[in-house]
């Protein structure tokens, strides 16, 4: 417990919205996930896979919601908690020998196993990536996520954070380090 305790760098009530998030995602079971999102988009053969690693790391460092878990056991309300740290789950695959038309059917049961899997709520990051080489050399990048940590506005601002970030490796500068407005300002808000 001690460890754990040194990561933490903060903890605070869940939102109204994500406790009735956590409440449905407790009840339901099975491959149907309903809070278990998906993002997929395509990136060209140029594409520098560890450069972009570093990139979705640096704006997991920089942005706390993307760096917490929830408890709710034993507890009368769940918590969300921010790690000071964690590493994000990222894995490469190489489809670039699967046949062109066996494609599509590949990437419908990457997707329904990894929606399966789910995550563990109660270990950060709720949220993994992976980058599958294709064929044609591109790159078919899926971004899995639970969603008591992102909504669909936030999700544009962190892909383009990320792509900002990108860009800053692969010209050799450092991207911006300057921490993201945590999460926390807006459950107070709301309080």
């Amino acid at each position: 417990m001690g460890q754990l305790n040194k990561n933490i760098e903060d903890i605070y009530p869940l939102t109204p919205m994500q406790h009735g998030m956590l409440f449905h995602d407790l009840l339901s079971s099975g491959p149907q996930r309903p809070y278990i999102q998906q993002v997929l988009w395509r990136m060209n053969e140029s594409v520098a896979l560890p450069d972009l690693q570093r990139a979705w790391q640096h704006v997991t460092e920089r942005h706390p919601i993307l760096r917490t878990f929830v408890i709710w056991e034993d507890r009368d309300e769940p918590i969300q908690i921010v790690c000071r740290a964690t590493t994000l789950p990222w894995r490469e695959v190489d489809w670039s020998n699967v046949a062109y038309d066996a494609i599509e059917m590949a990437l419908e049961e990457h997707l329904a196993a990894d929606r399966a899997e789910g995550f563990v709520l109660t270990r950060a990051p709720l949220m993994r990536l992976c980058a599958v080489r294709l064929p044609t050399g591109a790159v078919q990048m899926i971004w899995t996520f639970h969603h008591l940590l992102i909504d669909g506005w936030s999700l544009s601002l962190i892909l383009a954070e990320v792509l900002t970030a990108y860009d800053a490796l692969r010209q050799g500068l450092l991207p911006p380090v300057a921490p993201g407005a945590p999460f926390r300002s807006f459950v107070d808000r709301m309080a």
